[in-house]
């Protein structure tokens, strides 16, 4: 029996310990409190699916463009509760399992120290932890991002059936995941085809395997394509009018990009609020701000700034530019031409690309800038973390604070009349009141407002008016003045992200239509 020596015994892979470290931390830090901040509109959209898929069955996925994939997620954890935490945990989920995946990117691309510390940036990611706690599908959408830069990767490297396999796999459940996956698919498809284009054998691979997954996603694509026509955006099937767009000129904005890379460093909760923003975008501006935002300048832009510039970036730099360009370029014309408002949401997918260029320049900066930035960036992630966690300000709408209010102070016979809140207060369902959705055109102008108000206050003596982002509907407060008109006293109080404006009715004018259904008052 032979002795064996110290060079026998295998040495522990220190980097995939560490990433197991991390990974934990970001499990810990997204369980946190997953529960605690309310249903929103967006998330009531996703949840009102569990019943749709529960009557008519997975087919009807087909005509879901907010991610079929997730869609199926939400639905199999409601089988066991339709809790806020059960609702988000696949969510939660897919923002753990994006850790390891992002550290294997940087690993493959620029060495271990990149991949491990692009990993720890998401991990404290305040707008990866955002997405992870709500019942959406971009947390999936940064999951199969992940996931496809590096089967792209790997199929450049070695152009074998499995590879190709597993890159048409990836892109697939990131289109199922968010259709802005379509972008990034293009993206890695152009990288690819100039990548390899010396070799036949693999660009023939790559499109044979893409044509059979256009095929198998060609049902979704004709069910979803009349969701998505130009047309819906002016008032052909609306009552807005044939030549006013839906969402008015353009929902693009000067700041609109810097604002972008700045959320993806800080969140939303680092500043102003996003309520704040909707009032008044000059409000990033103010002084109390300024500190929050050099720190993500030190933090973040200066490493960004340093990874991007770098030529020894190279190759992996092609693919994300090449995937940068294709999402910004058609997100930008969407939102410019109006057929999709803008969102920095809509260009989750290149979170990971963004942490991962931060993660490379902050290792290619001098040792004292270096910790200068690092300790820059972890002021800002945990700040920003610990302001969304246990801020409630910086937290989503809430409707359930909302909806305990009115149980305790409406009488049954009011009439509870809002503005974007239908999804979200259906998830609760508690309210014995009437409930409408303020009709499209009632905030118009004053005119409008009150010919609305005739048609629906016939013998209410209580209003409660719920106003929730009100740009959309009411941006000029036309609706809630006209209430205020009738009313004898009102009163309001504020939640995060709601008004709830309280109206002791005068009796108004003759009716131009009866009381409303409680099916037609459902405004969802």
């Amino acid at each position: 029996m032979t002795r064996s020596t110290a060079q026998d015994t295998p040495k522990p892979d220190r980097f995939a310990l560490w990433v197991a470290v991390v990974t934990l931390g970001a499990a810990l830090l997204r369980f946190t409190r997953l529960d605690a901040q309310s249903i929103w509109i967006d998330e009531g959209m996703s949840i009102a699916w569990i019943d749709v898929i529960a009557s008519d069955g997975l087919q009807v996925l087909l005509h879901n463009i907010h991610g079929p994939l997730h869609a199926v997620a939400v639905y199999a954890t409601s089988r066991i509760s339709e809790s806020e935490w059960w609702l988000r945990l696949p969510s939660a989920v897919a923002g753990v399992l994006t850790l390891p995946l992002l550290a294997h990117v940087g690993r493959r691309w620029w060495g271990e120290r990149v991949g491990l510390t692009a990993a720890t940036l998401l991990a404290l990611a305040p707008f990866a932890l955002y997405y992870a706690q709500e019942v959406r599908g971009y947390a999936f959408a940064i999951l199969f991002a992940t996931t496809t830069l590096a089967a792209a990767w790997a199929f450049a490297a070695r152009p074998r059936v499995g590879a190709v396999v597993g890159l048409v796999v990836s892109e697939t459940l990131g289109i199922l995941s968010n259709l802005n996956g379509i972008f990034l698919a293009l993206g890695v498809g152009g990288w690819l085809f100039v990548r390899l284009r010396q070799e036949r054998r693999a660009l023939l691979l790559w499109f044979v395997a893409h044509a059979v997954a256009v095929v198998a996603l060609l049902p979704y694509a004709l069910r979803a394509n009349p969701q998505v026509r130009p047309e819906r955006l002016v008032g052909v099937a609306s009552d807005i009018g044939e030549s006013e767009p839906l969402r008015g000129g353009t929902t693009l904005h000067p700041m609109s990009l810097p604002y972008t890379a700045y959320a993806f460093a800080a969140g939303y909760s680092l500043g102003p609020t996003l309520e704040e923003l909707r009032a008044d975008p000059g409000a990033a501006a103010q002084a109390r701000h300024l500190p929050g935002l050099l720190l993500v300048v030190i933090g973040f832009g200066v490493p960004l700034v340093a990874g991007v510039t770098s030529r020894k970036a190279w190759p992996a730099a092609g693919l994300a530019f090449a995937v940068t360009a294709s999402v910004v370029s058609f997100t930008l014309w969407l939102a410019a031409t109006n057929m999709k408002p803008y969102n920095v949401r809509y260009l989750s997918v290149l979170l990971p690309l963004f942490l991962l260029f931060c993660a490379y320049g902050l290792w290619r900066l001098r040792r004292g800038w270096r910790f200068v930035a690092a300790c820059a960036a972890l002021t800002v992630s945990v700040w920003s973390c610990s302001n969304y966690l246990f801020v409630p300000r910086y937290g989503r709408d809430d409707t359930r604070g909302v909806v305990a209010y009115l149980l305790e102070n409406a009488a049954p016979e009011d009439l509870v009349l809002h503005i974007n809140l239908g999804y979200s207060l259906a998830y609760y369902d508690q309210l014995p009141q009437r409930i409408r959705l303020a009709g499209s055109g009632s905030g118009a102008s004053r005119a409008a407002a009150r010919a609305y108000l005739d048609t629906i206050l016939d013998g209410v003596g209580t209003l409660w008016y719920l106003e929730s982002r009100p740009e959309k509907l009411d941006p000029h407060a036309h609706l809630r003045d006209a209430c205020g008109e009738r009313a004898s006293e009102s009163e309001t109080s504020h939640f995060v992200g709601i008004r709830v404006h309280r109206f002791e009715l005068q009796p108004g004018p003759e009716p131009g239509a009866g009381r409303p259904s409680r099916s037609d008052s459902a405004g969802l």
